[in-house]
């Protein structure tokens, strides 16, 4: 196995390489997720308003002309051991958040009886998914 940086070669005789990833790189999203979180928490209104709330306002980030988040496999790519389990506490503990809201939902009614933390994975996993969306469903 190569260390980084690989250097890939171009047709111009130039070369590129992909920048070192680290836990910081991670900061930008999980400070996106907390506001989105954030925001839909002070809103007020029904566990499941909020839920989807954030939801909306992070697949639309992630549909807008900034830079997707960075995708929750991306752990992978971290070569520090340390780093890793950092990132994926902290991706724990956000999806947690999230899971929170949607227990705020089944006790003011708004959702229906579910496991919240197989449903918050799956809010997750879909505002993940949505950085593949295809130009067509960008309209």
């Amino acid at each position: 196995m190569s260390e980084w940086p690989i250097v890939w070669p171009t047709s111009r005789s130039t070369t590129w390489a992909p920048p070192r990833p680290n836990g910081s790189c991670f900061e930008r999203t999980f400070k996106v997720v907390r506001q989105a979180l954030e925001v839909a928490e002070s809103d007020g209104g029904s566990g499941w308003s909020r839920a989807v709330s954030a939801t909306r306002v992070l697949v639309r980030f992630q549909l807008s002309e900034e830079e997707p988040l960075l995708r929750l496999s991306s752990t992978s790519a971290l070569p520090d051991q340390a780093d890793r389990a950092r990132v994926h506490k902290t991706l724990q503990q956000l999806t947690e958040r999230m899971g929170s809201v949607l227990v705020d939902g089944l006790m003011d009614g708004s959702v229906r009886a579910l496991d919240t933390s197989i449903a918050a994975q799956m809010v997750m996993g879909l505002v993940n998914g949505a950085a593949n969306c295809t130009a067509g469903c960008r309209k």
